[in-house]
């Protein structure tokens, strides 16, 4: 299932170079200052090595399913169409 990298701000402390940017094997992340990461998706090849690596979990690889919670609790599930 593909999945796309997200930076989760609440998480991110927000007071020091982010150590995941190091971790990057393909430099698909900055940080301006001490702000929260950005990431760069046309870099990112999903590897998980920044969000497995960093403590506070705020880099997370997401999957690009929809999902839908049916009326009866079944969540469902849907790729998006490729181009």
């Amino acid at each position: 299932m593909a999945k796309t990298l997200k930076v989760i701000t609440s998480r991110c402390p927000q007071n020091h170079p982010c150590p995941s940017i190091r971790i990057c094997p393909v430099g698909a992340l900055s940080q301006t200052g001490f702000s929260a990461p950005q990431v760069d998706a046309e870099k990112c090849s999903a590897c998980g090595k920044c969000s497995d690596f960093t403590p506070m979990g705020e880099p997370v690889l997401e999957s690009t399913a929809k999902r839908i919670r049916l009326s009866d609790g079944r969540v469902f599930c849907s790729l998006p169409a490729k181009a």
